[in-house]
């Protein structure tokens, strides 16, 4: 139906669950040239066999089905989740209140219960629940984006092959958009999920060689200077570094929206537990789970 978004390794459709009567999210992947599903898939998929009844297994983006599909580029991975509004735009994140981070250190603390590392924490990766537009037609939202222009790909090399391409490409829809302008938008009842595990793993199992898109700023400094050695020295990505990046992602305030009172010192306490420049001494999130801060939140 529409563009939701497109990263380094994938392309977000939303797309019409005709059986079920809902929309969803279709992540189509890179192509490959083995019909294999990936790492976030294996891990997805284990998430949905394990995870329902835990606690914070409901802050995780929920997988509805993979398959995979063939083109001219090859094998392509599909996953099919619920739709979500990324907390990268602008006009979403500015719904946020301090109740969003406890949702996330909840999601991350299923998580890393469950022997998995999310690898890439940034704003990016993290997204609101978009159960609301269920309630509208196909065309009411088609309708409203109607306007959006398409951009022609013409290759610079005549002989490049096109069947490899797209005709032209679209800019994204963001459904917060179209929500507020219907009055439906959820933002008095948000519901946060965790998103992209493109760079997930199983502790027990290696980590991957694969750089996140997370900003260099909200690097832990034990990860920064392995990037910064070619991995010469210091550590990979591990559970201690998803408390960082979550820390100082959660240290903005332009993305959450803090009381300035007591609230707020109880606030910056509990981020303060999370950026300990020694990976060893940071709290995990098992125990910031009954920090004062989320204590408090989670009755509010």
């Amino acid at each position: 139906m529409l563009k939701l978004g497109y990263g380094a390794f994938a392309t977000v459709w939303l797309a019409r669950d005709l059986v079920e009567e809902r929309y969803v999210a279709v992540k189509v992947g890179l192509g490959s040239d083995k019909p294999l599903p990936d790492r976030e898939a294996e891990i997805l998929s284990h998430i949905c066999k394990t995870g329902p009844g835990k606690h914070g297994y409901e802050r995780v983006i929920e997988l509805l089905d993979v398959f995979i599909v063939e083109g001219p580029n090859g094998f392509h991975q599909c996953l099919v989740t619920e739709v979500v509004a990324p907390l990268s735009d602008e006009d979403t994140n500015h719904y946020c209140s301090f109740d969003a981070v406890r949702q996330i250190v909840e999601g991350f603390a299923f998580l890393h219960g469950e022997g998995i590392i999310h690898g890439d924490p940034h704003i990016g990766n993290f997204g609101i629940a978009l159960p609301q537009l269920d309630q509208f037609e196909e065309a009411d939202i088609i309708d409203y984006f109607v306007t959006s222009d398409a951009i022609a790909v013409i290759p610079r090399d005549p002989k490049f092959p096109m069947n490899s391409i797209p005709p032209y490409i679209v800019p994204s829809a963001v459904m917060t958009y179209f929500l507020e302008s219907r009055k439906a938008f959820p933002a008095g009842s948000l519901i946060v999920k965790i998103l992209d595990f493109g760079r997930a793993y199983r502790i027990s199992k290696a980590a991957p060689n694969l750089l996140g898109a997370a900003p260099k700023m909200i690097l832990p400094p034990e990860y920064l200077l392995r990037v910064l050695c070619d991995g010469r020295i210091c550590s990979t990505w591990s559970e201690a570094a998803d408390i960082w990046a979550v820390g100082f992602l959660q240290n903005r305030d332009s993305v959450w929206k803090v009381p300035r009172n007591e609230e707020r010192l109880k606030f910056l306490k509990f981020i303060q537990r999370m950026i300990i420049t020694n990976p060893d001494e940071r709290t995990t999130t098992t125990a910031l789970l009954t920090d004062p801060f989320m204590v408090a939140s989670a009755t509010i």
